[in-house]
């Protein structure tokens, strides 16, 4: 079989031209000699998002960024009058976006005469960015704060930044062709370190983080966090390792420093609250495994605050170091003494089995602690109450037995204070009790549960009434009557006792004046303020509006401050005694000696009156001591030309010695107990009350 075949005619020159044009891989364009396009091959076209026909007839400077205007007019001249030239141009796509070409314009002759310009490109835009990622990889690792080392195969090292030398005190020079074992400070006994087993891991996994000890060239050591990269070719093979080092020592020190903090006291070095709490639960778990038992004493100093605001808190703060070195020197290795807020102290005594023995330790503690402490060269003197509760009776777990001691503490501080109590259940009935009362509490005021009794004061003289004093008392649809010593204290440690305190005020300023209009004559009527009502910024000015919306003169009230309160920072309180004496109320320093007045802020505080606690009038006249002092405060009150009140006259005699002294006014059972509004209204209409009607 005769097959014809065709000859193929090898192409024209214009033919091969126009080949070439169009199938080169590069972007082309042929221009005029004004710069104008004249055709552009299919690269081109993609590139720069138009068609040749589009593009046929613009000039070059508006395919090119605006920046690069004046660099496009320059080359393509050059060629244009018949000189090679290159240079590197951002163009524009025709949707918006930029390309960059590097692009090489040429002189297109016809018979030896210039008839256009030839440009041929190349795309560059993607290796710009791998050189732009490289600048910005090679600037990031330059200025990293971890050190970074780049090895070869061999782990040879070929590159190291400055952070490098900074932490560990090798120069690139000296590092580059040696391994990093230089820097490996782990231990080679067994053969291989743990910077040599992580290496062969991340040669393995391609990966490899974690914690390893260096060392650095002055042959100190580190803690470093290490990250160990394989970095692979094409093909799989490893190409290099780069080795990150962030040095943690600092950290890890930090955190030890932080850890500590956060569970030991700072200032006694002891354990704090929450690693007490945790070495409790262990032991109990242990005591349970071995149905064994243990003690723990919870142990508060008494009266400390007085040490902090008669000498300070740097002299507080050093009573508060020896207590705890005293109490952890006189304990055994295997117990635990820690400081658990404030004055407050706890001791665990994990193997504890008998309460006598608990006992003794606790006493043995105590006797320590009243020994006398030394501070800026004084002799100071202190003593400590303890609460002790005992696994497994005084309750299975550490919340319960630490709340079981602690109540066991203040009530040993209630009876009497430097003794230690064991938990009885019954002082948890007593507080449940409170707890009770202080929900029933907050709603008080809102069930119009409160009301006021008012006691007369009389002239221990005439016999007249010269006043009143105004006594809340809580009227409950359940309890009953309840007296003011058993919710009071609650009011305060709930904060209710300023709304309290504000009805009270007003209330009383209510019916002093509804007596005023009906015609009773009553000097003055007295109202207790609270130490949380005394220390409020707005105390003056609340009184002022109370006074203006009730309508009474300054004059008739009588404010009562319990001395304490005054004493617990006279100079500051200076100023909020001279503003409400400024008001043109009166002012008594109320339970007058049972605080630490100083003569010196008792006379110059603008008080008018001081009241003698009842405590003292009790005993008069058996009591040769009490006797005293009460003659001793009504001589001190009217040579510092104040009014002196005694409280709590109960007897013929108290009231004859009164008055006999020179004690100006009195109240207490024997004159009158506390009465209902009507019933002082009775009163004041007889103008005498010298006996209580029985």
């Amino acid at each position: 079989m005769t097959v014809n075949s065709m000859q193929l005619s090898p192409p024209t020159s214009a033919r091969r031209q126009r080949l070439l044009f169009e199938m080169n891989p590069n972007p082309i364009a042929e221009f005029d000699l004004n710069g104008h396009f004249l055709r552009i091959n299919p690269v081109w076209s993609r590139m720069s998002g138009y068609s040749a026909d589009d593009m046929r007839g613009m000039l070059l400077q508006e395919a090119v960024d605006a920046d690069f205007v004046t660099l496009a007019h320059d080359l393509f001249r050059q060629a244009a009058d018949g000189v090679v030239s290159r240079g590197e141009l951002v163009c524009r796509n025709r949707n918006g976006s930029r390309f960059e070409i590097d692009i090489t314009f040429a002189p297109l002759a016809d018979d030896e005469q210039i008839s256009g310009v030839y440009g041929l490109a190349r795309e560059i835009s993607a290796r710009k960015r791998r050189e732009n990622h490289l600048r910005v990889a090679a600037s990031t690792l330059a200025t990293m704060v971890e050190a970074v080392i780049i090895t070869d195969p061999a782990r040879r090292i070929v590159w190291a930044n400055p952070a490098f030398t900074n932490i560990t005190g090798h120069t690139l020079r000296s590092v580059v062709g040696h391994a990093p074992d230089l820097i490996d400070g782990g231990d080679r006994s067994s053969g291989s370190t743990e910077y040599q087993r992580a290496v062969t891991a991340a040669r393995d996994g391609g990966h490899w983080q974690g914690e390893l000890v260096c060392c650095r060239k002055s042959g100190g050591h580190f803690t470093s966090l290490v990250s160990i990269n394989t970095v692979r070719d094409d093909r799989g093979e490893i190409i290099n390792y780069v080795d990150v080092l962030t040095d943690v020592s600092a950290l890890r020190n930090y955190q030890s420093r932080v850890d500590f903090l956060v569970s030991h006291d700072p200032l006694t070095r002891l354990p704090g609250r929450s690693l007490f709490e945790h070495d409790l639960v262990v032991a109990i778990e242990q005591a349970r495994k071995d149905r064994g038992e243990l003690g723990i004493a919870v142990i508060g100093l008494d009266g400390f605050r007085l040490i902090n605001d008669s000498l300070g808190h740097k002299a507080g703060d050093a009573v508060l170091h020896e207590v705890a070195a005293r109490l952890a020197t006189n304990l055994r290795e295997v117990d635990t003494v820690a400081r658990l807020s404030g004055d407050q102290f706890a001791v665990l005594l994990p193997d504890a089995t008998d309460a006598d023995n608990i006992g003794l330790v606790i006493d043995k503690l105590l006797g320590k602690l009243s020994e006398p402490f030394v501070v800026h060269g004084e002799r100071l003197f202190l003593s400590a109450s303890a609460g002790i509760g005992c696994y497994p009776k005084d309750g299975e777990d550490a919340a319960a037995l630490t709340a079981n001691a602690d109540a066991a503490m203040y009530q040993a501080k209630r009876q009497g204070r430097n003794t230690y109590r064991f938990y009885d259940p019954g002082i948890n009935r007593q507080v449940h009790e409170k707890l009770r009362i202080a929900n029933h509490l907050r709603q008080a005021a809102d069930r119009d549960e409160f009301m006021l009794q008012y006691q007369p004061t009389v002239s221990l003289q005439s016999g007249e009434i010269v006043g009143v004093e105004a006594l809340v008392r809580w009227q409950h649809p359940q309890f009953g009557l309840i007296p003011p010593d058993q919710f009071i204290g609650l009011a305060e440690d709930t904060g209710l006792i300023r709304p309290l305190g504000s009805w009270v005020l007003e209330t009383a300023c209510r019916q002093a004046v509804k007596w005023q209009r009906a015609q009773h004559t009553l000097p003055r009527i007295a109202v207790n303020l609270s130490v949380s009502q005394f220390r409020q910024p707005d105390v003056v000015e609340h009184i002022k509006n109370t006074l203006e919306m009730t309508g009474l003169d300054p004059a008739c009230l009588q404010l009562e401050i319990t001395e304490s309160t005054l004493m617990d920072n006279p100079a500051a309180y200076r100023e909020t005694v001279q503003e409400l004496n400024n008001l043109g109320v009166t002012l008594a320093i109320d339970d007058f000696g049972t605080g630490y007045s100083s003569l010196a802020y008792l006379r110059d505080l603008p008080v008018d009156c001081l009241k003698i606690d009842r405590s003292f009038v009790a005993g008069i006249p058996k009591d040769d001591q009490q006797t005293v002092i009460t003659r001793a405060i009504i001589s001190m009150a009217k040579t510092l030309g104040k009014h002196i009140i005694a409280e709590g006259i109960e007897t013929d005699a108290q009231l004859d010695f009164l008055r006999s002294q020179g004690c100006d006014e009195g109240q207490g059972f024997l004159i009158s107990r506390p009465r209902a509004a009507e019933d002082i209204e009775a009163a004041l209409a007889a103008g005498r009350l010298l006996q209580e009607q029985r």
